[in-house]
C-alpha cells in the first residue's frame, strides 16, 4: 500500500480525475461520495491489520475524509454560485419582458443591455451553460441548467414565477 504522501497524490489524482471527467462542483463530489468511504475503509482495515500507530493510522483516515468534506464543500459553493448567477439571469429577461412586451428568443439578446454576458452557471468543463426556451403564447419562458450531471436540472418557469429541480 502506498506511503502517506503517495495517498496525498491519490487524493490529488481523485480531485483532478473528478474534474476532468465530470466537472469542478458535481463531479468531485459525486465520484468523492462513491471513492471515499471505500477509501476510509481500507485505511482502516489497513491500521488494524499493520497497526502503524495512532499517528499513521489517524493521518491515514483523515485524508479520505477531508478530500470528501473538499468536495461536499465545494458542492454547496457551486450550487450558491450557479443560484446567484441563475437570479441575474431572470432578472435580465423578466427586464427585457417589461421593455419589449416579449420573452427573448435567446439569452444573446439580453446582451449588452441587460447583462454584459451571458455568464456561466457554475466553474465547470461540462454541463456549464445555462439553457434557455422563449416559450410561446400559451407556456412561458424557461430558463434551467443541469445542477446534478447528467440529468438532475434546477429550471425557473416565468409563467409560474417558481423555481423547480427535475431529474
Amino acid at each position: 500500500m502506498p506511503s502517506l504522501e503517495g495517498r496525498l497524490g491519490i487524493a490529488g489524482i481523485l480531485w483532478a480525475l473528478a474534474v476532468v471527467a465530470f466537472d469542478a462542483a458535481d463531479g468531485s463530489f459525486l465520484l468523492s461520495m462513491l471513492a471515499c468511504p471505500l477509501w476510509l475503509f481500507v485505511s482502516l482495515a489497513q491500521s488494524l491489520w499493520r497497526r502503524p500507530g495512532w499517528g499513521v493510522a489517524l493521518r491515514r483516515a483523515a485524508i479520505p475524509v477531508a478530500v470528501l468534506a473538499i468536495a461536499l464543500g465545494n458542492d454547496s459553493l457551486q450550487r450558491r454560485i450557479a443560484l446567484g448567477r441563475a437570479e441575474r439571469v431572470v432578472a435580465a429577461i423578466r427586464a427585457f419582458h417589461d421593455e419589449h412586451g416579449r420573452y427573448p428568443s435567446e439569452l444573446q439578446e439580453l446582451v449588452p443591455k441587460q447583462l454584459p454576458f451571458v455568464p456561466r452557471p457554475k466553474v465547470a468543463i461540462v454541463f456549464n451553460e445555462f439553457s434557455y426556451a422563449a416559450g410561446g403564447r400559451e407556456r412561458g419562458a424557461l430558463l434551467w441548467w443541469i445542477d446534478v450531471p447528467p440529468h438532475g436540472k434546477r429550471s425557473y418557469r416565468f409563467d409560474e414565477a417558481r423555481w423547480s429541480f427535475t431529474d
